[in-house]
C-alpha cells in the first residue's frame, strides 16, 4: 500500500481535474475556467477514480485498529461514494438542494473576480456552460432509460430555479465594467441564458410528463385519507407558504438529508455518555470534543469506534 498522505494528496488532486466544481468548494485551483462534465463519460471517469484509489488502499483489515486511522477514514468515505455510483445515483442527479444544476450555477458564484485573470477565467467558464449544460441532459436521459428517475417535484423544481437564473449571467457584464472582456462577457450571458431557456423547456416538456411523484412521502396523506382530514392533508400549514415548500423540495429531493442530523447527534451523545461512564470523576468534556475535532470529518462508524478507541485510554 502507497504512504496514505501521498496517496490522499493525489486523489484531491485527481477529483478536482474531473470535478472542477468540486474544487472550487473546496478551494482547490488550477481549474477555474472548467466545468465539471455530468453526462455518462464524466461520472464513468469518477467512479473510475474512486475504484482505482479504494484498489491502492487495499482491502480493509479484520481490526480497524491494525491499520493507520487515515487509511481508515479515507476507505470508508471513498467507498461510501462509489455505492452512489455504482447505484446509478450519480448520474442524472435532479434535486433542488445539491442536484448537478444547482452545482452547476453555484460554481460562478465562488469565482474570483478580483482581478482581470479572474474575469478571464470567468470568461472561459461561461462559454463552457451551454456545452456542459448539453452533457448533464444526455445524462438524465441515460440515468432515465436506466430507471432513475427524478420526482416530478423536483424536475419542476429545478426548472423554476433555472428559469430564475435565466437572467442572472446577463448581470455580469456590468459587474465587470468597461474593459477587453466586455463583449465577450455580454455574448457569453447570452449564448447562456439561451441555453438555459432550453434546459427549462426540456425539463418542463420531456422530463416531466414521464417523472414520478413521491409516492412515499405524499401518497401516504392519501393512503391514510381515513385518518386525516381534507384540512390536514391539503390545507394544514406550519409556515410560510414559500418556506415549506422550499423545505418539502429539499427533504425529498435528499429523504436521508434531514434525518441525519439526529442520526449523528444520536451517535454523538451515545459516545460521550459512554465516555463519561468510562471515565467518571475523570472525565473531561472539553477535551473529549478536542480529541473529537481533533479526528477531523469521517462516517459515523469510524467516528463511533475512534471516539470509544480514544475514550478509553
Amino acid at each position: 500500500m502507497v504512504a496514505v498522505g501521498e496517496l490522499a494528496d493525489r486523489y484531491v488532486e485527481e477529483m478536482a481535474a474531473l470535478d472542477p466544481c468540486a474544487a472550487a468548494e473546496m478551494g482547490v485551483a488550477g481549474h477555474d475556467a472548467e466545468l465539471t462534465d455530468y453526462g455518462p463519460d464524466g461520472v464513468a471517469s469518477r467512479a473510475a477514480l474512486l475504484r482505482g484509489t479504494l484498489s491502492q488502499l487495499g482491502p480493509a483489515p479484520e481490526a480497524t485498529a491494525a491499520e493507520p486511522f487515515e487509511v481508515t477514514v479515507m476507505r470508508e468515505r471513498l467507498g461510501a461514494e462509489l455505492a452512489l455510483y455504482d447505484a446509478g445515483l450519480r448520474l442524472g442527479e435532479v434535486n433542488v438542494l445539491d442536484g448537478s444544476l444547482e452545482q452547476l450555477r453555484l460554481v460562478f458564484d465562488l469565482m474570483d473576480t478580483g482581478s482581470e485573470a479572474a474575469w478571464e477565467n470567468l470568461a472561459a467558464r461561461l462559454r463552457r456552460l451551454p456545452a456542459a449544460l448539453d452533457r448533464h441532459r444526455e445524462g438524465i436521459l441515460r440515468a432515465a432509460a436506466d430507471g432513475q428517475m427524478a420526482a416530478s417535484r423536483q424536475v419542476e423544481g429545478s426548472a423554476e430555479q433555472c428559469a430564475l437564473w435565466t437572467g442572472s449571467f446577463s448581470e455580469l457584464p456590468a459587474a465587470y465594467g468597461d474593459g477587453p472582456l466586455r463583449q465577450e462577457l455580454e455574448r457569453g450571458a447570452a449564448r447562456v441564458n439561451q441555453a438555459l431557456e432550453g434546459f427549462v423547456r426540456f425539463l418542463r416538456e420531456e422530463l416531466a410528463p414521464i417523472a414520478p411523484g413521491h409516492h412515499l412521502q405524499l401518497g401516504h396523506m392519501v393512503y391514510r385519507a381515513d385518518r386525516l382530514n381534507r384540512y390536514q392533508r391539503l390545507a394544514c400549514r406550519v409556515a410560510g407558504q414559500s418556506f415549506l415548500d422550499f423545505e418539502i423540495d429539499r427533504y425529498l429531493g435528499r429523504p436521508g438529508q434531514a434525518i441525519s442530523y439526529k442520526v449523528g447527534e444520536r451517535v454523538w451523545l451515545d459516545v460521550r455518555e459512554a465516555a463519561r461512564r468510562r471515565r467518571a470523576d475523570g472525565f473531561d468534556l472539553r477535551a473529549f470534543h478536542a480529541m473529537a475535532l481533533d479526528m477531523g470529518p469521517m462516517g459515523l462508524d469510524t467516528l463511533r469506534e475512534r471516539l470509544v478507541d480514544g475514550a478509553g485510554g
